[in-house]
């Protein structure tokens, strides 16, 4: 069986041996739909841990696996990979047709600072949304007219006012 990576394990959350996690490649929705997931300590998927509990609270996904009961264990998969068959994988979404002319401009703030690459643009509900590789990270940015300050085709850049804390760490 080939699998495919989702996400990193972070680090233990709380007491109980729940972890966070980041997720790469596919969304929340996906991994609501799974019973379990496979882990390992690198590049391969050594084991196999059904899902206990997942909560999603904005920008922090907890996963809770049945076989990891403390802080101890827990601890023991920080850093490891998460794995699902590669089957299951959903194809990638196409980029929201809108926006697909920007994508690899850069994104500078109103005093010229590098704040990051375009790498895709996502519909949502509320409002469109940048998908930015900042640093080494990938970014949420809404694409409001509070925050655009103008396009400068040229250069192939987006100039915007964000605000404080917008693009920091979690």
């Amino acid at each position: 069986m080939s699998f495919k990576k989702i996400g990193t394990i972070l680090k233990p959350f709380g007491l109980e041996g729940r972890l966070l996690i980041q997720l790469e490649s596919v969304d929340a929705e996906f991994l609501r739909s799974l019973k379990n997931v496979y882990w390992g300590h690198g590049s391969t998927a050594e084991e196999v841990s059904d899902i206990s509990s997942l909560a999603i609270q904005s920008k922090k996904i907890i996963l809770g696996l049945k076989q990891v009961t403390n802080r101890h264990s827990a601890d023991q998969l920080r850093h490891a990979t998460l794995f699902v068959p590669a089957e299951i994988v959903p194809e990638p979404k196409r980029p929201y047709p809108g926006y697909t002319q920007y994508i690899g401009y850069g994104i500078r703030d109103r005093q010229g600072h590098f704040l990051g690459k375009i790498l895709r643009t996502e519909s949502w509900p509320a409002q469109d949304m940048l998908i930015v590789q900042h640093g080494e990270d990938e970014k949420m940015i809404p694409l409001t007219n509070d925050f655009l300050v103008g396009i400068q085709e040229d250069r192939q850049e987006f100039i915007m006012d964000l605000p404080e804390g917008l693009l920091d760490e979690d």
